[in-house]
């Protein structure tokens, strides 16, 4: 039996994060605030495989192709609206498509320990290298710190197996295929965090790649969260 944890672990990720490191200013509700610790909420089995785009779940808003304004610059080695089937790193690529939890776990894609220092810095990003479980394993994050030390945001990346449709019935799908050069990629805001953020995923054939930007430092608006987390999933596909 394994669990498979929603996407509200990620917001409390980073608040337990932010409350270690000291930060002031990053309030949540009072049921993040009770733990730190994912508790098992949700046994498999699970819903059918997650699609790279896939059909809508029910209940879902679909934002076409639209995107927050000047989301999803252009640049590296990718062409201007080249779309890439993988991400490729040092330890091995990473193909986006539909995945099954049941058959994916316990293999989730650990960015931190599959994702290398040059590869991170090449993205704009720094880290630790220090990997964060939750949920029995079904979610590994990594906290990236900007690697220019006037950056501004601050991003969760993690992978985690909890499928499109457990996204949408708790937070909604903001925006949908958002991303010339990552398809299938989709927008999400934590319902469960009181400050702005905004969070970009993608189907990857070992779950759900999905990068997650939160005021911690800076006051930002959602439409800057949203745009930093689409370019942090683009830039490590660029990398």
């Amino acid at each position: 039996m394994i669990v498979v944890a929603g996407s509200l672990y990620l917001g409390e990720t980073m608040v337990c994060w932010a409350r270690f490191v000291a930060v002031v200013g990053v309030v949540v509700v009072a049921a993040l605030l009770s733990s730190c610790a994912a508790s098992d909420v949700g046994l498999v089995p699970v819903g059918p495989a997650v699609g790279a785009g896939g059909d809508e779940p029910a209940g879902a808003e679909s934002g076409g192709s639209s995107v927050p304004e000047g989301a999803g610059g252009q640049a590296g080695s990718v062409a201007p609206g080249e779309a890439v089937g993988a991400f490729h790193f040092d330890s091995g690529t990473l193909e986006i498509g539909p995945f099954d939890p049941l058959e994916v776990y316990p293999d989730v894609f650990d960015p931190c320990q599959e994702i290398s220092a040059e590869e991170f810095a090449a993205a704009g990003f720094k880290t630790d290298g220090v990997t964060t479980p939750l949920a029995n394993g079904s979610i590994l994050s990594c906290v990236l710190l900007p690697a220019d030390e006037g950056g501004e945001f601050d991003i969760i990346l993690a992978g985690n197996l909890v499928d499109r449709q457990e996204i949408s019935e708790k937070n909604g799908i903001y925006l949908d295929n958002v991303s010339k050069i990552v398809p299938g990629m989709f927008l999400y805001v934590e319902s469960g965090v009181e400050e702005a953020n905004c969070s970009a995923a993608v189907s990857t054939k070992r779950g759900h790649l999905i990068a997650f930007s939160l005021d911690v430092y800076t006051k930002k608006s959602q439409d800057d969260h949203c745009k930093n987390a689409i370019q942090t999933l683009e830039n490590l596909a660029r990398s």
